[in-house]
């Protein structure tokens, strides 16, 4: 469990670094999700070592819900100006 964890805020960490880096207006967590669904579909053995500790942390809501969910919010449901 341990050695997911590191591996999903690492992922994280490196999002928020190409986020400021590149000056890019996508929240940090978003650009690692990104990553580490390209690393999943490379390796996808990394998919079954990080499932039990992400849905854990899902179960208890530890996650960067808002980052993760603001673009979905804009690009799907539209909201009027």
């Amino acid at each position: 469990m341990l050695q997911a964890l590191t591996a999903l805020l690492t992922f994280q960490c490196l999002g928020e670094g190409v986020s400021y880096v590149f000056h890019l207006p996508v929240p940090g967590p978003v650009i690692g999700m990104l990553l580490l669904v390209g690393f999943i579909m490379l390796r996808p053995q990394t998919a079954d070592a990080i499932e039990p500790t992400a849905l854990e942390l899902l179960r208890h809501q530890q996650t960067e819900k808002p980052a993760n969910c603001g673009p979905f919010y804009c690009v799907l449901l539209k909201p009027s100006a």
